[in-house]
């Protein structure tokens, strides 16, 4: 992906509109890098928040990162800056994360864990 030229607005909603047309996982993985090409302070935060993950990783007991009742509560531990450009971004994804239709969440985070999988926990999905 190009590095895009923060004084040009522009560029921004043109790639915006390239990125709306993409398939969901491949939109999220656009958005993480548009939002570290926009806010370069975020690439350190970043780096550092994947390294503490692979820490936790490294730590499991099991390999899906499930407790006793096999949650998916240790899948993924995503950042608050990416999760909140991913809600602002796609409004599919947040009804998804609230879904009471059963299973549609738990889809969703897996989607999330095979698209960023540096912010997986689990070894296995």
């Amino acid at each position: 992906m190009s590095t895009i030229n923060p004084t040009y607005k522009q560029d921004y909603v043109n790639h915006l509109e390239k990125i709306e047309g993409l398939p969901d996982m491949q939109r999220w993985r656009a958005l993480k890098n548009l939002l570290l090409d926009v806010n370069p302070k975020l690439k350190p935060l970043d780096r550092k928040f994947i390294l503490d993950v692979k820490e936790l990783r490294d730590a499991q007991i099991n390999d899906f990162g499930s407790n006793d009742k096999h949650t998916l509560r240790a899948l993924v531990e995503m950042p608050k800056y990416l999760y909140d450009a991913l809600i602002i971004a796609d409004p599919e994804f947040d009804r998804k994360m609230k879904s009471k239709h059963k299973g549609e969440s738990k889809a969703l985070w897996r989607k999330v864990a095979k698209t960023f999988p540096e912010y997986r926990i689990a070894r296995k999905i």
